[in-house]
């Protein structure tokens, strides 16, 4: 899940950096007058498309990074429940263990 998560990362960085790659080159080549509102326009909605783009990536990490840690917490208590289960009882326990099973023993010996 982690890798998918970098992976993703790594092609929308790929992306922000193809796209303002882009947007330079195409400022350089095309010369922008400020007379000529159809080249602004669309370069606002290139700006717009990309910013779409980059909150639809935003959420699309997010629900990556919820799963991340959706799993991680499973995992975590999953081997939290194993480490329980193999800790050795504590000496308050077994002493109570011990002395029930003593007078157990006793109760069972009087009734002979």
């Amino acid at each position: 899940m982690e890798t998918s998560y970098v992976i993703l990362s790594i092609l929308i960085l790929i992306n922000i950096a193809i796209s303002l790659f882009l947007l330079t080159h195409h400022y350089r080549q095309k010369e922008i007058n400020i007379d000529d509102m159809m080249d602004i326009e669309e370069l606002e909605f290139q700006v717009n498309k990309l910013e779409k783009e980059l909150i639809a990536s935003n959420h699309l990490i997010r629900e990556v990074e919820s799963e991340i840690k959706s799993d991680t917490k499973e995992k975590l208590e999953k081997l939290t429940e194993q480490i329980i289960k193999k800790i050795p009882i504590t000496n308050d326990k077994l002493l109570k263990e011990v002395q029930q099973m003593r007078d157990d023993f006793f109760a069972l010996r009087q009734n002979f």
